[in-house]
C-alpha cells in the first residue's frame, strides 16, 4: 500500500510563508494563499472540504481564518487574538485553537463556533501554564494538547470535554510536543525531544546542572549544558496507544523531526524533518507506521523555490547564469531555498 490523498502544508522562508496542496496520486502542486506576509498551519476539515489556518494578512496579527480547500472563499474569523494551531471538530461546525488572548505571556486554548453568525471564541482551558496545540479526537470528545510545567519540560494532557477532567500522557523530563490522534482515535503521535534516554537521565543531568549552578563552577555546568543540548536537540517522533501505553519510537535519526499528522488510513505518518545544523531547512517526509520505513515523496519544490524569490536570486549575475544551477546550489545553504512544515492530510 502507497500513501494516498492530498497533503496541504505551508512554505516560504522568514515571514513569507504560503499555503500549497500537493496531490499525492498526480504530484500536481497547487498554491492557496499568496502574498508577503504569514500564511501557516493548515488543518483539513474532517471531510476535506475546509482549511482552517493562520494568517497575517490584514494587520499583522496571526489571525484564525478559513478557506475552501481549493483556496477560495477566504474568511477572516478573528480580530486581535494571536492565534496558532487550528483543529477542526469532526463535524466541521467549530475549530479548538491555541491563543494569546488576554496576556501575551501566556497561551490558552479556545474553541469557536463557526456554524453561528458572530460567535466569539470560548475559553476552553485557561491556567497559570502555558497549554497549546490542541487536536479533536475523532470522535469528537476529547482534547489532547501540550502544557508547559517548569522550565521547559512540555508535557501532553488530554481532556474530555463533556466531564472537562484532565489527565497526563506521556510524562517525561524531556520536551513532548505536537500530540495528534491517528483517524481511528486508538493511537496518539508525538514528537519528542527525549533522544532515547529515560526519565532518570534526563533528571540528573538536570539536577547536576543545578548543583553547578550553585557551586558557580562554569567548567562543569558548560560541559553539562552541552550535554543537555545532545540529547534535546534532536527530536524523533513516538507513538503510543491513546491511554498512554504502548509507547514505540518511530524514527531514529540525527535530525529534527516536527510537524506531523496522520494518513486518512491511519497507516503513515507525514512530518517535517531537518538537520541539526541552521543552514538545511525542514522538508516533508513520509514514514510508514507499522514498519518505521521512510516513504519517498516526489515533490518538485520548483514552484516553491520560485514562489520566494529564490530562483531568480540564483541567476541574477552573468557569472550564474553560466554556472548550471545544481552546481551552484552546492554552495548555496538550504535554507536559502525555504522551508516545508505543517502539514495536514485529506483523502
Amino acid at each position: 500500500m502507497k500513501p494516498s490523498g492530498t497533503i496541504a502544508f505551508s512554505s516560504g522562508r522568514s515571514v513569507d510563508f504560503d499555503i500549497w496542496s500537493f496531490n499525492l496520486d498526480s504530484t500536481e502542486l497547487s498554491q492557496l494563499t499568496s502574498g508577503e506576509n504569514l500564511n501557516d498551519q493548515p488543518s483539513y476539515s474532517a471531510d476535506g472540504q475546509q482549511i482552517a489556518y493562520i494568517s497575517t494578512e490584514l494587520d499583522y496579527i496571526p489571525s484564525l481564518c478559513i478557506m475552501s480547500a481549493d483556496g477560495k472563499n477566504k474568511r477572516r474569523l478573528t480580530t486581535k487574538f494571536f492565534c496558532q494551531n487550528p483543529s477542526f471538530s469532526p463535524d466541521g461546525r467549530s475549530i479548538i485553537f491555541s491563543a494569546n488572548a488576554q496576556d501575551g505571556n501566556n497561551i490558552d486554548i479556545f474553541k469557536l463556533d463557526i456554524s453561528t453568525e458572530g460567535a466569539k471564541p470560548e475559553v476552553l482551558i485557561s491556567s497559570a501554564a502555558r497549554e497549546w496545540s490542541p487536536s479533536v479526537s475523532p470522535c469528537g470528545g476529547k482534547i489532547v494538547f501540550c502544557v508547559q510545567g517548569q522550565g521547559n519540560d512540555t508535557e501532553i494532557n488530554e481532556m474530555d470535554l463533556t466531564t472537562k477532567k484532565v489527565k497526563s500522557l506521556a510524562l517525561h523530563p524531556a520536551r513532548d510536543v505536537c500530540p495528534k490522534y491517528s483517524p481511528d482515535g486508538k493511537h496518539i503521535a508525538f514528537v519528542s525531544y527525549r533522544e532515547g534516554f529515560d526519565k532518570e537521565h534526563h533528571l540528573n543531568v538536570s539536577k547536576q546542572i543545578s548543583e553547578a549552578v550553585k557551586a558557580a563552577d562554569m567548567n562543569i555546568l558548560n560541559k553539562l549544558i552541552l550535554e543537555l543540548y545532545a540529547i534535546e536537540g534532536d527530536s524523533e517522533i513516538f507513538v503510543m496507544d491513546s491511554s498512554g501505553s504502548n509507547l514505540r519510537q518511530l524514527t531514529n535519526n540525527k535530525r529534527s523531526d516536527n510537524n506531523l499528522c496522520w494518513s486518512p488510513c491511519g497507516n503513515f505518518i507525514c512530518y517535517t524533518s531537518g538537520s541539526l545544523s541552521a543552514n538545511e531547512s525542514e522538508r516533508l517526509r513520509i514514514v510508514e507506521v507499522a514498519s518505521g520505513n521512510e516513504i519517498k515523496l516526489a515533490l518538485n519544490r520548483t514552484q516553491l523555490e520560485t514562489e520566494i524569490g529564490a530562483t531568480n536570486k540564483i541567476n541574477a549575475s552573468i557569472w550564474q547564469r553560466v554556472v548550471p544551477d545544481w552546481i551552484e546550489r552546492h554552495f548555496v545553504a538550504t535554507s536559502f531555498w525555504g522551508e516545508e512544515r505543517s502539514p495536514t492530510w485529506k483523502a
